[in-house]
């Protein structure tokens, strides 16, 4: 009795040091992850934190709050209000944008020693607890670990999120508790609103308990199993697992049905990296032999672990497979591979962050190993422990070999040895490099952040809509968007950054974001010609701003009073009308460069001519929309923008978010002015004729555009007409026979021309337009007999139907060719009628000839006459 109450009495000394050593490595993991962010004071965020930060900023500021961030290809939420709820409570900077990530990391520590001491419940105390102590201080300290939740992304919760759900399954499973199931339920549906590698934790726990369920229902046939009915075994686990899916869909639902909604958000950005995507057709590797060469790739990273953590590895998986009978052996197992699938089936393997979840299971299974190895080797005592004549229960276990030994001297050597070796990666991250991507970043941040207080200071839309500038200026400025603001008195200065210096970096002066000292940071309507061209001149005169290296970066200019940008906005120079229903109305449109006759001020009324701007084929052109916002959406929507033809057939394509992402459709507020320019190449086939802008907003999480209010459409504005041009022609050939007839006030006919081919005739005609008319004529060209009777013909409007009459500038002249078959008329003589109708209503244009003579019917003959037997026939 005495020698097991002194047994008893070790074990909870053994159990207490382990928790006051479990501390101290929580404490080391924290400063270990904390202080990788220490740099982060000093630059700025790279693309996707700050991407992460913008959102996150969306939900403090602007008070949204959606179940799915579909930008930057889609991300999960949960990891976005935790940043949001890290602004509220402590402001906004780089650090704390980091700290969530990083919390998480530390957090995953002593979850991962629980998790472990309770998943070893079946191994001696030492090899659990000694395990458990092993593998959180590997983890605490490693590279792959540290320096990945540190990087400010949605993947850094993921692995303390599992290890939360296999704690609670485990415990949920041995009790057989109903409470335990739901909950671990409840957590496994939490889980994917993390990562996009949590949608294979499921079949983790699934397959797990697979053969336990399998035996328990082969045990249906036994009548009893240790004197309690089977019934009574196998129905509360099945129905207790049934509960736990059904509580984590509860939990999914609202996600799910997103997915449902938005399917492309679901697959679309999984799908663009899966191997059988992007495996092109006729490679030189088959899909299964890429996807061996993908699995050699993923396993090879466990081979880049330090050499003692790789042993540990590779004895402690072999043990485990071991004993993978056991449901718990089972469960770290199925943990490690499965989570290996989001790594081996996408490109770029291996990657780390996919391969995050990956890091508590391969860490315990590094620990049990050197746990195995150890508890065969010598048994050294520590000193001081030894002088104490503290004793604990051999890691041998127990009998005649183990008994009176004292603590496991090895067990202390193996920590060190884990800790140090985890740490080989540390000191490659200790002092980080500055990414030399950042460099223009940081530069322009600590500029603005040192005269912003003082100085009106001006940057392009493209440098601002950066997502690591955005969030930079976060910090300081709100965002807005106007169409007028007062000038100032203050210093004005303008920075422009080398093209090159970033993503989208150009040595644009149109579009300009204006930084005011009272916190406001405004998008701006493009800036006119004259107030370029006044901007470019002061900034040759502009001082240098180089980098740390000496390498030239931007210019910045000061800019005076009377040059202010905000005395040269632009206006818009056409009227339009329509609502795109709980987004905005828009007000005009503006178009530039590519065109030519200059715009008239003001589109003219309905029914009256305007000379439609001419677009030129292979060329841009800037289209600027005016709107007045809506202020009542909560989504990002992009701005789709289709140069179109008659036939809706696309010609020319701008799609985008509004500001190219700067300044988003949910942070428009009511009657906010927006003055969206952007950059459209003209297709360089584009046939000449009639083109209109199809003006639409697109959810492209859901793959459709948004409903509008009176419009011919359902889902689309039309800005317009445009035209692209014929070539001018000044005279007709040579070889034409003239004439001169008016058709009605719209066109004179200059001549015709008539080409034989085998069977067919073509016959041109020579248009020439007198007077604008807002009507689309059709043009008739009847084949008539020698008894004047119709015996073929064609109606269409000019050049194919791609030229219509209301396109027509005076002066112009338009050849209109058409081609007849000829081959199953009979030998005969054969004229052609010429005329114009309007379609609506099927009445001619009279026709006048030279001399003031009219033609009857409204019909023109042409004088010459085609004879079949000239043709071959």
């Amino acid at each position: 009795m005495q020698e097991i109450t002194a047994n008893k009495n070790n074990t909870n000394i053994h159990v207490n040091l382990a928790w006051k050593l479990a501390i101290i490595i929580t404490l080391l993991a924290f400063f270990s992850h904390v202080f990788y962010l220490h740099n982060t004071w000093s630059t700025t965020a790279d693309y996707d934190p700050a991407y992460n930060g913008i959102d996150a900023l969306r939900i403090v500021r602007y008070n949204l709050t959606p179940i799915f961030f579909p930008a930057n290809g889609g991300r999960e939420p949960l990891f976005h209000y935790l940043q949001a709820m890290s602004f509220w409570l402590f402001g906004v900077n780089n650090f704390i944008l980091y700290l969530p990530g990083t919390l998480a990391g530390v957090l995953a520590i002593p979850a991962l020693f629980t998790f472990t001491r309770t998943l070893f419940r079946h191994e001696d105390t030492t090899i659990r607890i000694w395990t458990s102590l092993w593998a959180a201080a590997g983890l605490s300290m490693s590279g792959w670990h540290v320096s990945h939740v540190g990087l400010g992304l949605r993947a850094a919760v993921l692995p303390v999120m599992s290890i939360g759900v296999m704690y609670v399954f485990i415990h949920a499973w041995r009790r057989n508790n109903t409470m335990l199931f739901v909950l671990s339920g409840m957590l496994l549906g939490l889980t994917a609103y993390t990562y996009t590698s949590a949608r294979f934790l499921p079949f983790v726990i699934t397959l797990a308990v697979i053969p336990s369920m399998t035996k328990q229902a082969l045990a249906l046939h036994d009548k009893a199993n240790f004197g309690t009915p089977s019934s009574q075994i196998l129905k509360p686990k099945s129905l207790n697992f049934i509960l736990l899916a059904i509580s984590a869909m509860i939990i999914f639902s609202p996600l799910a049905w997103y997915y449902i909604t938005h399917p492309v958000m679901f697959d679309e950005r999984a799908a663009s990296i899966m191997v059988w995507n992007v495996l092109e057709p006729g490679s030189e590797s088959t899909l299964a032999e890429e996807m061996i060469l993908n699995a050699g790739r993923t396993l090879s990273w466990f081979t880049r672990l330090p050499i003692l953590l790789f042993i540990g590895f590779i004895v402690g998986l072999i043990i485990n497979l071991r004993h993978i009978y056991r449901l718990e052996n089972r469960l770290l197992f199925t943990w490690w591979f499965i989570m290996l699938f989001p790594d081996w089936f996408t490109i770029e393997s291996p990657d780390p962050l996919r391969l995050l979840a990956v890091t508590p299971p391969t860490y315990i299974i590094i620990a049990y190993g050197w746990a195995k190895i150890i508890s065969v080797l010598p048994h050294p005592n520590p000193s001081p422990l030894k002088e104490r004549g503290v004793r604990f229960p051999s890691p041998y276990g127990r009998g005649a070999r183990g008994e009176g030994k004292r603590l496991h001297g090895w067990s202390l050597i193996g920590m060190m040895l884990i800790i140090l070796t985890s740490a080989v990666p540390y000191w490659q991250w200790v002092h980080p490099q500055e990414k030399e991507s950042q460099l223009f970043m940081n530069v322009l941040c600590e500029i603005l952040f040192n005269i912003s207080d003082r100085h009106v200071i001006y940057l392009q839309q493209t440098v601002y809509a950066e997502p690591s500038m955005r969030f930079c200026l976060a910090k300081k400025y709100r965002w807005r968007s106007v169409n007028k603001i007062a000038t100032t008195d203050e210093p004005i200065e303008i920075i422009i950054p080398l093209e090159g210096q970033c993503l989208f970096c150009q040595n644009d002066f149109s579009r300009l974001v204006r930084l005011s000292p009272n916190g406001w940071a405004s998008m701006l309507p493009p800036i006119t010609q004259d107030g370029q061209a006044n901007l470019a001149q002061h900034v040759k005169k502009g001082k240098p701003i180089y980098d740390k290296y000496g390498q030239l970066i931007a210019h910045m200019a000061i800019i005076p009073n009377e040059f202010d940008p905000v005395r040269y906005l632009q206006k818009a120079n056409h009227h339009a009308k329509g609502s795109v229903i709980n987004v905005a109305d828009i007000v005009g449109y503006t178009l530039e460069n590519n065109i030519t006759p200059p715009q008239p001020s003001i589109t003219p009324l309905a029914g009256e001519y305007q000379e439609y701007p001419h677009i030129i084929p292979g060329k841009q052109l800037y289209i600027t929309t005016y709107w007045q916002a809506h202020g009542t959406t909560s989504e990002d929507y992009d701005m789709v923008v289709h140069l179109i033809d008659d036939n809706h057939q696309v010609w020319g394509q701008a799609d985008g978010m509004p500001y190219h992402g700067g300044y988003t459709t949910s942070l428009w507020q009511e009657n906010e002015p927006i003055a969206d320019k952007r950059l459209m190449w003209v297709y360089p086939q584009t046939p000449v004729g009639r083109y209109r802008l199809a003006v639409a907003f697109y959810d492209y999480a859901s793959d459709k555009r948004i409903p509008v209010a009176e419009s011919q459409s359902m889902d689309t504005l039309y800005l317009g007409p445009l035209k692209v041009p014929l070539p001018t022609l000044e005279s007709m050939p040579t070889n034409t026979n003239p004439m001169s007839a008016y058709l009605g006030n719209v066109a004179q006919l200059l001549g015709y021309q008539l080409k034989n081919n085998e069977n067919d005739i073509t016959l041109t005609l020579y248009w020439q337009a007198e007077n604008p008319t807002p009507h689309d004529y059709t043009v008739f060209v009847h084949v008539l007999n020698e008894g004047n009777e119709m015996v073929t013909g064609q109606d269409s409007m000019p050049v194919g139907g791609m030229y219509p009459t209301n396109i027509w500038e005076k002066g112009e002249i338009i050849p209109d060719e058409r081609v007849f078959n000829m081959a199953n008329l009979p030998h005969d003589s054969y004229r052609f009628a010429v005329g114009m109708y309007l379609l609506e209503t099927g009445e001619r244009l009279p026709i006048r000839m030279a001399d003031g003579t009219t033609m009857p019917d409204s019909h023109l003959i042409l004088e010459k006459v085609i004879k079949l037997n000239s043709l071959g026939n």
